[in-house]
């Protein structure tokens, strides 16, 4: 008797959590319960307190807001992208949408969701019922459906890309097509909530090697862009800027696969780049697409456009195989040359950690540092801006506090600088050199001697990009530091050229921590196959190249 009673309590609980699992699980997608009881429910990967989307539209105005307004009143919000990118005469337009938080949607109730979104002359002819839901037309050749159940894979947000080149690589994230308005206008959505993108643990390889690309100077533009001085100058006809860099790069990452790429500034040509989130997400994408860890620093022009460095590295840290940081907020806040705000010390000082091949120690520490642009106080020095001590203060105190750990790691742990406006170093003609000189180092004209703490705290290589046809790599004074300045060289055509027939290329270089040797070598657009300039800058531990 009693087992009987015992059998019939398990069975009993059984279907009890089963049914209450099954009400869970309906939750979950089309809350069936009340917010009374939902908020206490645990949620799903895809069900956490983000927004949804409920509504959608495009409203166009004049430039001169006398007798119309691009803003809507209400609960809409404006997507702060004119679609003419201001550069209609006359008009301006602007997507709104109105969103509503997740926890708090109710479908019985009446509260909408957008379940899908699509762009062109008529509504798509499709089976697909959500709760009823039929299409509805929105100025701009947009059409959306909506339900009245909350959704895994509803809309949740909405952006505009530009250009016909233009790509999206957000998780979740897909280009529907483009607007009737503006010129090659790209409406985007995200379906479902954001997932953590994925950010992959540097480490040695199991043949003892690190392989890094520097990628300098690509200047890519919102739209392909036109060549700026291309090799050979016949080539020049129809030549598509940032089609042509892509393709080099693309054809250089197959043959190099290296383990990390670095990115050493204006990658965004400011000037001709009026929505730089497009020409971020030309680059990404094919580091995405060959699954290559980057790290991003700015240049000089990256800025330019419509986004400030925080803006772009918020949007670098939130996409895939991006290592990139914004990193400490160093020194007083002071204001850009648009006017914005910004710490004194910039954007993307950070420190990245490659580990052994096995267990977690550091094998090698990789310094990025924000050079800024031009000078904000000239009554100090004209020209470009300088490192300040903020920055410098900033790494030594990073590598004090990592001497004594990496001094336990039983190779030679390697230590690497990256910057993009070279060191007043950089100029010293009596210092060792080889590669090509080509152009006048356009360094800052006031020294902060971020050199000498770099080689004081064990940096091998210094790194910079800027001045496109200088491709040397220089050797300290030897009597001060064991460290070599190098250039990675212009890789994009969106940037100058010149100087007698320079060819876009991208600079290598082989970390091999047991054999405590570095070496470096190019890869020029011209011909990609061949191996340019290998050159040996450490061996056992020393630099070399004055034999």
């Amino acid at each position: 008797m009693a087992r009987r009673i015992v059998r019939s309590i398990i069975q009993i609980t059984v279907l009890v959590v089963l049914f209450l699992l099954a009400i869970a699980g309906l939750d979950a997608r089309y809350r069936v319960l009340p917010n009374s009881l939902h908020n206490h429910l645990p949620a799903p990967h895809w069900h956490h307190s983000g927004y949804v989307i409920t509504d959608l539209t495009y409203q166009t105005c004049g430039r001169i807001q006398l007798l119309s307004s691009c803003t809507l009143g209400g609960d809409w919000h404006q997507i702060e992208k004119d679609v003419h990118l201001g550069e209609a005469m006359f008009s301006q337009g602007y997507l709104h949408v109105k969103r509503q938080k997740e926890e708090d949607f109710n479908g019985k109730q009446g509260d909408l969701m957008i379940a899908d979104v699509w762009v062109g002359k008529s509504a798509p002819e499709d089976t697909e019922d959500h709760d009823g839901g039929k299409w509805e037309a929105r100025p701009g050749g947009i059409w959306i459906k909506r339900t009245h159940k909350l959704l895994e894979d509803g809309v949740t947000a909405v952006d505009l890309l530009y250009g016909p080149d233009a790509v999206e690589v957000r998780p979740k994230w897909k280009i529907l097509g483009a607007l009737s308005e503006g010129s090659e206008v790209k409406l985007t959505i995200r379906k479902g909530q954001p997932d953590e993108p994925h950010k992959p643990e540097l480490r040695i390889s199991s043949t003892g090697t690190f392989k890094i690309i520097q990628i300098a100077d690509l200047h890519l533009s919102t739209g392909p862009g036109l060549c700026r001085e291309p090799w050979p100058p016949e080539s020049a006809k129809g030549c598509e800027a940032d089609t042509r860099t892509l393709e080099y790069i693309d054809r250089v990452l197959e043959l190099e696969r290296p383990h990390l790429a670095v990115l050493t500034g204006d990658q965004v040509n400011g000037e001709t780049a009026p929505d730089a989130q497009t020409a971020i997400f030309k680059y990404a994408e094919i580091l995405i697409k060959h699954k290559i860890p980057y790290a991003c620093i700015f240049g000089n022009h990256d800025d330019e456009g419509n986004l400030s460095r925080q803006q772009m590295m918020h949007i670098l840290e939130r996409l895939p195989y991006s290592l990139s940081q914004e990193g400490p907020a160093l020194g007083a806040e002071i204001k850009d040359n648009k006017g914005r705000p910004l710490p004194e010390g910039g954007v993307g000082n950070y420190l990245i950690e490659v580990l052994a091949h096995e267990g977690s120690h550091s094998a090698m520490s990789l310094y990025f540092f924000d050079t800024h642009s031009r000078s904000l106080n000239e009554k100090i020095a004209k020209g470009y801006d300088w490192v300040k001590e903020s920055q410098i203060n900033w790494y030594r105190g990073e590598a004090e506090r990592l001497k004594v750990q990496h001094d336990k790691y039983p190779y030679m742990h390697f230590n690497l600088a990256f910057i993009h406006i070279p060191l007043p170093e950089y100029k010293d003609k009596e210092n060792y050199f080889f590669g090509s000189w080509r152009e006048g180092v356009t360094a800052p004209n006031y020294n902060t001697h971020l050199a000498d703490a770099l080689g004081t705290h064990g940096i091998s290589v210094v790194t910079a990009g800027h001045d496109h046809a200088n491709e040397y790599c220089m050797l300290q004074d030897i009597k001060k530091h064991d460290m070599w300045m190098c250039f990675g060289g212009g890789a994009g055509f969106g940037g100058y050229g010149g100087y007698g027939g320079y060819q876009r290329r991208v600079r290598m270089f082989e970390i091999k921590p047991a054999a405590r040797s570095i070496t470096t070598w190019k890869r020029v657009e011209g011909n990609v196959d061949e191996i340019l300039e290998e050159q040996t800058l450490v061996m056992s531990g020393k630099a070399v190249g004055l034999d």
